[in-house]
């Protein structure tokens, strides 16, 4: 069938053009010195819609948000709405016409193949993913492939689903589901399962993915630990971190994927060295008060210098080494609906943005004053 991503008339040139300029906005994220994100660039309301998941485009200034409800929406980030569609109702096989799905609650979204023609993917609670083509232009979108990243077993408790992709390597990691202690790797462009991680004791909250197609996979279980696997030899991993009695929220690799910050419920973040080996931790700190407000979120820039936590009542930026750059009100000067927290944090790919979202359906994009 080919590869869906490569539209027939496309020109070599617009797509060298592209990647260019996306390797160029990368190199600078990479080499500037980070600042803090206080600075809002822009506010979405969704509506009433609880926001699950967001995604910056690299190139176009798109920003595409999704719901519960399993609705995505597709904005200029300082916009106005340029497409709105539900996944479930879309023309083109998928698992939705094979399976009966519960619900079809949007947790995960990502872009692929942005250097040619941008397409969507998503992936529920329930471990379907969806990829879609020409989701800029309203009304137009298809569905071009979708398919259950994790096998389904009746009858066993279900967890939800733990999804991460990876562009540059076309892949795609899965668990969660009737399977909540296994990985399981996907090959994107050949659409098939090319390998599972087992042997993990405890089931899987989270998993990271190193960027610019490094072999480096996070997995983070439900007992706090942290494991770090080299995908060269995924039957060895090395574990990063002791168990932890408090719910991680979130984990990246930092300082040219040497380190992994950590960020747990309670407010602590944590530093790991992978080249000293296991339980080697080199930073413990105070992220967020964890009686006033526990942490609810994190996300870390895939040049691996800056990272941003959230917490209730406030979004905060920090620098590789744990300084902190800048302390942000969720959404600025408006007032939080009762009960509202920012659970949704997401990075630009190639820019210092952030974009946070949640159960308020109040999305925002920070930048530095910069």
């Amino acid at each position: 069938s080919g590869d869906p991503s490569w539209p027939d008339n496309l020109d070599p040139f617009y797509v060298v053009d592209r990647k260019q300029r996306m390797e160029e906005s990368f190199t600078i994220a990479r080499n500037i010195c980070p600042q803090g994100l206080d600075h809002q660039l822009a506010v979405i309301d969704s509506a009433n819609e609880t926001v699950t998941a967001l995604a910056f485009e690299a190139l176009d200034d798109m920003l595409y948000l999704a719901d519960a409800k399993g609705s995505v929406s597709v904005r200029k980030m300082t916009g106005q709405a340029i497409n709105r569609f539900n996944i479930i109702k879309q023309k083109g096989e998928g698992f939705q016409m094979r399976y009966a799905s519960t619900s079809c609650n949007v947790t995960y979204v990502s872009i692929l193949s942005p250097e040619y023609d941008p397409l969507l993917l998503t992936a529920t609670a329930e471990g379907g993913v969806a990829i879609f083509k020409n989701t800029t232009k309203r009304g137009m979108q298809r569905q071009a492939t979708s398919f259950l990243a994790i096998p389904q077993v009746w009858g066993m408790k279900k967890f939800p689903a733990i999804i991460e992709s990876n562009g540059i390597s076309s892949s795609l990691y899965a668990s969660g589901c009737s399977k909540p202690q296994t990985v399981h790797i996907w090959d994107l462009q050949r659409e098939i399962c090319t390998g599972q991680i087992t042997g993990i004791d405890h089931n899987i909250l989270k998993i990271f993915s190193a960027s610019e197609g490094q072999p480096s996979l996070l997995v983070g279980c439900d007992s706090g630990s942290i494991l770090y696997y080299d995908l060269r030899d995924p039957r060895h991993y090395i574990a990063l971190s002791e168990p932890y009695d408090k719910r991680l929220i979130g984990m990246a690799l930092i300082n040219n994927d040497m380190q992994v910050v950590a960020g747990y419920a309670n407010g602590r973040l944590k530093v790991f060295d992978i080249r000293a080996g296991g339980l080697s931790k080199v930073k413990d700190y105070e992220g967020h008060d964890s009686v006033r407000s526990k942490m609810t979120s994190f996300a870390a820039h895939r040049c691996g210098t800056i990272f941003c936590t959230s917490s209730s009542h406030s979004i905060k930026t920090w620098n590789s080494e744990g300084t902190l750059l800048s302390t942000g009100r969720p959404h600025g000067n408006f007032l939080p609906r009762s009960g509202a927290s920012i659970d949704v944090l997401a990075f630009h790919p190639t820019r210092h943005l952030v974009a946070a979202g949640g159960a308020d359906s109040m999305t925002s994009i920070y930048c530095s004053y910069g």
